[in-house]
């Protein structure tokens, strides 16, 4: 069995941002789709820290937006 946190850390040198499971989820009562792009951008960031104040996470906040903008793609 692979360990997810090598996985990540390699991921992340390469250039490529893998989220921790759970937290597209957790962030889908932040999406505000209806709001102006910054003002939803913003409400994803707060997601983020919220999600890394709960779970003990250390996720940067634009870097979980930008995963998340990926994964709706």
């Amino acid at each position: 069995m692979s360990n997810p946190h090598r996985k990540a850390a390699r991921a992340k040198r390469q250039g490529r941002y893998v989220p921790p499971a759970g937290l597209f989820d957790f962030l889908e009562s932040y999406d505000h789709d209806d709001l102006p792009d910054g003002a939803w951008q913003a409400m994803i960031e707060d997601g983020v820290k919220a999600y890394n104040k709960e779970f003990g996470a250390h996720i940067d906040p634009f870097d979980g937006f930008m995963a998340y903008v990926e994964a709706k793609k």
